[in-house]
């Protein structure tokens, strides 16, 4: 058997604006392997969260559409199931943790309503054990008061504690693969670090899979076993993490490493890259980096990268070799 769980091959979604289609996930394919944690990093606008939805199949049509490619799970391209055949698989071996828990949950329901739903949906059992399955998933994702808790309403928690809700839902059919949209954003540090030990520690006793999308070269550094880097719609370069911090071969990924503050630096203010990430309809012809990137040749403004292998487990979206440039992080 493989120990890839999920194949994404040359993915492509588009989203239509008067009837004109931009590409914001081009030609993207990964793996995620079993028990793994993958983590999927990049600026905002870079297509991370459409990478992870279509994966769900949740792209709405309009205005998106996946216009090509296949995502792989056990010998099923799950792009090509029937709704049906895909509603018994979201939420049950494949759930998501979204950005924004209060938006996510619905408030005209409790908490335990919302989390019992689910179980429902996915297991035969009667009302009344789906809520006691929801009390006892409050209570495995560190919510106080469990019982209490089920029978409050989303607005009722804080930011911290809507979101153990989320993953309480999420983990309560225990999936094979656990999708986490910057699960800890507007959370305060200490917060932040719970959920994802909480997190970590679910992944281990469960054995999933986990796709951590994030923004935060932290947290991939400590949460993460492979890094797959997007920029404009595009894995620019994906490794070990390792390889990542270590031997960074994309000028992207440099420039993100770069970006982080550190406290042996004595800085007069911190990096940043310069210029911003191109609009999708208005990509450069060539490299969609190249007009942001201090290592740029002429070549770069019209030809387009392939993602080419450095290693088994290593490969670069471009044809230069970052040990030339001296310049060090």
């Amino acid at each position: 058997m493989s120990d890839h769980l999920i194949d994404v091959r040359n993915l492509r979604v588009s989203y239509f604006q008067e009837g004109v289609p931009a590409d914001v996930v081009r030609d993207v394919s990964f793996h995620i392997r079993r028990q793994e944690t993958l983590g999927l990093v990049g600026e905002s606008g870079s297509g991370k969260s459409v990478t992870s939805k279509s994966i769900m199949r949740l792209i709405a049509d309009p205005p998106g559409r996946i216009r090509g490619g296949s995502v792989w799970m056990d010998g099923k391209d799950l792009l090509r199931l029937s709704e049906g055949e895909m509603r018994s698989i979201r939420g049950g071996r494949i759930a998501m943790i979204f950005q924004e828990p209060l938006t996510s949950l619905n408030p005209l329901f409790t908490c335990g309503a919302q989390i019992a739903e689910a179980v429902r949906l996915h297991t035969r059992c009667t009302k009344k054990e789906a809520l006691a399955r929801a009390a006892e998933m409050l209570a495995l994702v560190g919510v106080p008061s469990p019982e209490k808790r089920v029978r409050c309403y989303p607005h009722e928690l804080s930011g911290g504690m809507r979101q153990r809700v989320m993953i309480a839902m999420a983990l309560c059919c225990k999936p094979d693969l656990l999708i986490a949209d910057e699960p800890t954003t507007a959370l305060d540090p200490t917060i932040q670090a719970q959920i994802l030990k909480l997190i970590h520690d679910i992944q281990r006793e469960n054995g999933m899979s986990v796709l951590l999308i994030t923004h935060d070269m932290g947290i991939v550094a400590g949460h993460c076993d492979r890094v797959a880097v997007m920029y404009a719609g595009q894995i620019v370069e994906i490794a070990d993490v390792r390889s990542i911090f270590q031997k960074p071969a994309h000028p992207y990924t440099r420039g993100l490493l770069k970006a982080i503050p550190r406290l042996n630096r004595q800085v007069d203010r911190l990096y940043n890259i310069q210029g911003t990430v191109p609009r999708f309809h208005q990509l450069p012809a060539g490299c969609a980096f190249a007009p942001r990137c201090p290592y740029r040749r002429p070549e770069c403004a019209e030809t387009p990268p392939e993602l080419r292998p450095l290693t088994e487990d290593h490969s670069v979206r471009c044809p230069f070799d970052m040990g030339d440039w001296e310049e060090g992080l």
